[in-house]
């Protein structure tokens, strides 16, 4: 039996650092892989998504390129000599070859846009084929299927069974299935993430791992214990003092580019309103990652939605609706957005150590912050 594994560009997203075009997910596929000798299952990237993963990184450098700019021509002002930045198309090559290189590396395969014409196209915007929604959008997703559907098709190349990594699931629901089940006579898996990816290969092949099982074992030891982690979480913002606070809970300021991780404190000294945010309180947790370490240990990461507390006292304007600054997800500051307007929630990137068979945890650590 043999598989191919897909991966949409949204599993593959990463601002920093910003020379590597990809996160941790394709590396977490070959390990995973490659420490459970799994053979005859191939990682495919289509061309769509490493052209969209090119162009975003891009977009990033060209904002670095402004930003170098800015204080080259203030440091020329202050009589510094500052040589001008290298040409972004001098990027476009040299991204290029680390995608060339990482994918040999990796022995991923690269799969061409589908051959269908721009009337097909159309016409399943038109009749609102899935992926393509109910407005018509959808472009990149239905090329993403297409090129599944034509591997699926190619008899000399072909796999058994198929799994597409996706965080747009919804747009990839049981029509979409059965679809390619009628058209290729073959199976098509979606999965949100690579945990979700590993489940099913241990679920199909099958490994015995019991990798659902466990994971949600681990999920539960954080629900669990998710009122220490909220007091954690708390006390680390509420004491705000400058230097190393041993875990190290810290945000991402973009309001200065690259100031990269920034103590609680310093950031809020900007603002000047950091009395008004007094706490937070817990909203969702999204797990994406579970990573085995030594005897019963594990790691855990995943992502903390929080609701921002603010003094009652306070008579600042506040957002009603959350458009007024989804734009802004790496450019607002914490607790205020653009105007002035207050931000409501905040996300928390955290990783535990769990003990499995105490069901405990033994440490908690965070990156970053977002604000959204």
């Amino acid at each position: 039996m043999k598989y191919k594994i897909f991966l949409d560009s949204n599993r593959l997203f990463n601002q920093y650092p910003i020379e590597e075009p990809f996160n941790l997910s394709v590396d977490e596929l070959v390990n995973f892989i490659k420490k459970h000798k799994i053979k005859d299952t191939t990682i495919c990237l289509p061309e769509i998504v490493i052209r969209e993963r090119l162009q975003q990184k891009l977009e990033d450098i060209d904002k670095e390129i402004g930003n170098f700019n800015k204080i080259r021509k203030t440091l020329n002002n202050l009589g510094h000599e500052v040589e001008a930045v290298i040409p972004l198309a001098t990027y476009r090559e040299t991204l290029e070859q680390k995608i060339a290189d990482y994918v040999s590396k990796n022995k991923i395969t690269r799969v061409e846009l589908p051959s269908i014409s721009k009337e097909d196209l159309i016409d399943r915007a038109i009749n609102k084929m899935k992926p393509f929604d109910d407005n018509a959008s959808g472009f990149k997703d239905t090329l993403i299927y297409l090129s599944i559907v034509e591997d699926a098709l190619d008899k000399s190349n072909s796999a058994d069974r198929y799994i597409y990594c996706t965080k747009d699931v919804k747009q990839f629901d049981d029509s979409v299935v059965k679809e390619f089940k009628s058209v290729t006579k073959k199976d098509l898996y979606i999965c949100l993430d690579v945990t979700k990816v590993t489940e099913k290969l241990d679920e199909l092949l099958p490994l015995n791992l019991h990798l659902e099982t466990r994971n949600q074992q681990l999920k539960n030891i954080v629900l669990k214990n998710i009122g220490d982690v909220m007091v954690e979480v708390n006390k680390k913002d509420t004491q705000r003092v400058s230097g190393d606070w041993g875990h190290g809970f810290a945000l991402y300021n973009s309001t200065r580019p690259h100031s990269n991780i920034r103590r609680f404190g310093s950031v809020f000294d900007e603002t000047n309103k950091e009395e008004l945010i007094v706490g937070y309180n817990f909203d969702e947790i999204n797990f994406s990652q579970f990573s085995e370490l030594s005897g019963d240990r594990y790691l855990v990461t995943a992502r903390l939605s929080t609701i921002i507390k603010y003094k009652e006292d306070s008579h600042d304007k506040t957002a009603e609706s959350s458009n007024i600054y989804s734009a802004y997800l790496v450019s607002t500051r914490v607790g205020w957005g653009i105007d002035g307007y207050r931000v409501n929630n905040q996300n928390f990137d955290l990783t535990f150590e769990c003990n499995l068979k105490k069901e405990t945890i033994q440490s908690i650590s965070s990156n970053k912050a977002l604000v959204f």
